[in-house]
């Protein structure tokens, strides 16, 4: 079963996964979000912090964290406690000319750093299997070799923008996307909100 509704969610990459914005967010600040019509992945380059969906409970992320976000829910990331200043995406957001959108909390210090994109398309139907699952996925890498080295790759287009700097993170991030697919489609407990909606 785990191999073919991994196929059948490459597809699903294959046709709208893409990259959208960097967030930069400074210690003590956070970051809101409101509801997109698309699925939200989060990849955190740099530092620590929470995430919360909804008023859902605050999970905690590190370096290496893939963070999915399903459509349609407001979600937060940065301090859960002791935060001296929240700020909604939209209103500090920056356009640049390659299409990314640079979104901050805080000074500009990029205390906790992600890169971020979309799973969207509901219109011909290419987000698939992945609209099943209402809950977030929150899946840190703490070991796993080959995602450590697509992150610091992401780490480095992102700090240093070059010809083809979306191209190539988009490649990234799905590499490691399809890493944390792979990983939750293979739990025997059904603790993951994928397989568990599947």
């Amino acid at each position: 079963m785990g191999a073919d509704l991994l196929d059948r969610l490459l597809v699903t990459l294959a046709v709208r996964l893409r990259s959208f914005s960097v967030c930069t967010i400074q210690r003590g600040w956070r970051l809101g979000f409101s509801p997109f019509e698309a699925i939200t992945v989060h990849y955190v380059l740099r530092g620590t912090g929470s995430l919360r969906v909804g008023r859902g409970p605050w999970r905690s992320f590190a370096p290496h964290t893939i963070i999915v976000v399903p459509a349609r829910h407001s979600h937060s990331l940065g301090a859960a406690e002791d935060c001296v200043g929240e700020v909604r995406a939209e209103d500090h957001c920056v356009l640049h000319g390659d299409g990314l959108i640079s979104f901050t909390a805080g000074d500009g210090s990029s205390d906790a750093l992600f890169v971020c994109g979309q799973i969207a398309d509901t219109h011909t139907g290419a987000m698939g299997l992945f609209e099943l699952f209402q809950a977030p996925v929150v899946e840190t890498f703490p070991t796993d070799p080959a995602l450590h080295y697509a992150f610091e790759l992401m780490l480095a287009e992102v700090v240093s923008p070059n010809l083809a700097t979306q191209a190539m993170t988009e490649v990234l991030m799905k590499q490691c996307l399809i890493l944390l697919l792979r990983r939750q489609l293979t739990v025997s407990d059904f603790t993951s909100p994928i397989l568990a909606a599947l």
